[in-house]
Order: structure tokens, then C-alpha cells, then sequence
């Protein structure tokens, strides 16, 4: 039988601290268990990194397209030109119908008054043309375009007199703009009630008209 100071002996012994051997590898488990974590957390952020560069780039991609799809079409003049002769497709405009002629442009209001001065200062003229769609109301769009001035109209079957500011001898403009049903654009001028329709146009070709040369 053990006496009461081995007894104590034992339990002393029992009480000892954890040798330093003990502490150095539960240590050691932490760090390696940090390691791992930290690895893991890593790796997590580059899974993220590449799913989120794998979605901008197909941002990217979708708005590139949306950009390409929205570019304006690049006009191309078309091998057509009209020559009016005597029997003039545009008709010079007298001075005592320059204001009603303005008042007629389809344009903003400081256009309207540039045009005036313009004429006021003898640069520009003023003229008139007829136009239509040459087979029926389909909402075909061209514009008109002269001595840098643009008219956007909406062809209808029924004949349309527009005014038109040039330059005498330089050309006024008939652009393709908008093919309602894709089988190109149809349009007709008038020299009186003679109507000449022009070749079919597709979205930016161009018909060019000879203006008047004279003052």
C-alpha cells in the first residue's frame, strides 16, 4: 500500500506542464491548418476572379454588338445622275416667294433663319421639287440634302412640293434613309406633271440632280 507521500507524490507528478515537444506540434497543426485555409481562400478568389472576367467579357461582347448594330449606314453615291435640261426637275424659286418657301423648309427654326440670311446675303438660292414614292405608301424615307442643308421627308403615293436652298450649279442630293419593307426605296420626281421615278434605292445610295446654274 502506498504511503500518503508517495500518494502525493503521484499526483504532483500527474500535474506536470505538457512538455515543450507537445506544444511545438500542436503549433505546428495550427499553422498548417492556417495554411490550408488561407489556400483555400485563395483559391476561392481566383474561381470568383475568372467567373466574374468570364462575365464582363461577355458584357463586353453584347455591347460591341449593340455599338456595331447601331452605326449609321455609310452612303454610297449611286452611278445614277439626273440631268434636268430645259425641262427642269428643280424649279428656281422668284424673290417674292422666298418667305413662304422658308417657312415651308423642314428644319429648326435657327436653320430657317440661316437659310434666310443666306439668301439675303445672295450666297444661297432657293428652289422647289417634286417628289413621291413611285409604287405606293409604304413608308419609305429619303432625305434631300443641298449647300449643306438636309430634309428628312416620308414618301407618300401622293405628289409632295418641297422647298430646297442650293448653290447654282451644284448638286442637290436624294439619299436613301429608310427601306420600309426591304425591297428598296422607290421614288419619283416631277417636272410638271411628267413624273420621272428614279432608280430604287437601297438605305444610303445616292440620286444626285442637277440644280439650276443660272443667278
Amino acid at each position: 500500500m502506498a504511503t500518503r507521500g508517495q500518494r502525493t507524490a503521484g499526483i504532483e507528478a500527474e500535474m506536470q506542464p505538457v512538455p515543450a515537444e507537445r506544444n511545438v506540434s500542436a503549433s505546428s497543426q495550427g499553422a498548417e491548418s492556417s495554411t490550408l485555409t488561407s489556400r483555400n481562400l485563395r483559391g476561392n478568389s481566383a474561381l470568383l476572379g475568372a467567373a466574374a472576367a468570364g462575365l464582363l467579357a461577355v458584357a463586353t461582347a453584347s455591347v460591341g454588338l449593340l455599338t456595331f448594330t447601331s452605326e449609321p449606314v455609310q452612303q454610297k453615291t449611286s452611278e445614277q445622275t439626273v440631268e434636268t435640261g430645259d425641262a427642269s426637275l428643280v424649279r428656281r424659286l422668284a424673290d417674292a416667294e422666298s418667305e413662304r418657301a422658308i417657312a415651308r423648309l423642314m428644319m429648326s427654326a435657327p436653320e430657317k433663319q440661316k437659310v434666310r440670311a443666306e439668301v439675303a446675303e445672295g450666297k444661297l438660292r432657293l428652289a422647289s421639287i417634286t417628289v413621291s414614292d413611285s409604287y405606293n405608301d409604304r413608308g419609305d424615307w429619303v432625305r434631300v440634302a443641298a449647300a449643306g442643308f438636309q430634309q428628312d421627308v416620308h414618301l407618300l403615293r401622293e405628289p409632295y412640293t418641297m422647298s430646297v436652298p442650293y448653290l447654282p450649279g451644284m448638286p442637290i442630293s436624294i439619299i436613301g434613309l429608310v427601306d420600309s419593307c426591304g425591297c428598296k426605296i422607290t421614288v419619283a420626281v416631277y417636272s410638271g406633271s411628267a413624273q420621272l421615278s428614279l432608280k430604287p434605292l437601297k438605305p444610303g445610295e445616292v440620286v444626285q440632280i442637277s440644280a439650276p446654274r443660272g443667278p
